[in-house]
């Protein structure tokens, strides 16, 4: 009893330590003159960089930018910066923080077909900064589930339609969008969630309620299993129009 107590409690220090191990992940890239950081979070690993990567288009995408130690070194007031679309008056949504007026605004665009679009940092009349994006068109997506490996540590990725976890494990789940070729694509994408039976799962606090289906969320999700007993999640991804369907098999004290 008492290893056994033991070993839950390790697993306890795992979960804690492992806690930002399945944290979402991001794809950046510096600009062709070095002054600004871009980035966007993901919550799955892309092979390149931003601008080696292709952005899903018909999306409204939260583009993160900073200032590199260059860039620091040359502006004194990053509030003033906004971001253009180049050889064009087109001025994109420069999101500025409002707990914080003074910082460096970031970046909202989107695509509405293939190619590619060059942005521009201005910055007291010049240009600071530019960046090239590649667009392409989201064919088909996939569901990534993570969950803890306590006997090896860190985190596994579940493979099949049927999955196996213990008691009170929680699971990320991930919808990834890719081409027609099935490479990834940069884009957080919406879920639809149902839960069958619903009271057998903790929603994370990224979920919320939606009136077509039990819960929705943008990019990466959570849910958590605290009974022993099998449970269906039904999953929509409205962008590709793709269904899913995923049972969890939860295993009451799997530890010997």
């Amino acid at each position: 009893m008492h290893r056994r107590l033991q070993v839950y409690i390790l697993i306890l220090v795992a979960i804690s330590a492992l806690g930002t191990a399945c944290s979402s992940t991001s794809v950046s890239a510096e600009g062709e003159s070095g002054m600004l950081k871009y980035e966007i979070e993901t919550g799955y690993e892309l092979d390149g960089n931003l601008t080696e990567e292709a952005l899903i288009t018909n999306f409204n995408h939260l583009v993160e930018v900073s200032l590199t130690e260059k860039g620091a070194s040359r502006v004194h007031d990053p509030w003033n910066i906004y971001h253009r679309v180049k050889n064009s008056n087109l001025i994109l949504e420069n999101v500025i923080d409002s707990g914080n007026p003074e910082s460096l605004p970031d970046v909202r665009l989107q695509q509405s077909a293939p190619g590619k679009l060059s942005l521009q940092a201005m910055y007291e009349d010049e240009v600071l900064d530019s960046i090239t994006l590649r667009f392409s068109n989201a064919a088909q997506s996939s569901i990534l589930i993570e969950a803890p490996d306590y006997f090896w540590g860190g985190w596994e990725e579940k493979e099949g339609d049927n999955i196996t976890i213990e008691t009170n494990d929680h699971a990320e789940l991930v919808p990834i969008p890719r081409d027609s070729s099935g490479k990834r694509l940069v884009g957080r994408l919406r879920t639809e969630i149902d839960i069958n039976p619903l009271f057998a799962v903790i929603p994370g606090s990224n979920l919320v309620h939606s009136v077509s289906s039990d819960f929705a969320a943008e990019g990466r999700f959570t849910l958590t299993f605290p009974q022993s007993i099998g449970v269906s999640v039904s999953l929509y991804i409205p962008h590709t129009k793709s269904r899913f369907r995923k049972t969890f098999h939860v295993l009451d004290d799997p530890v010997e």
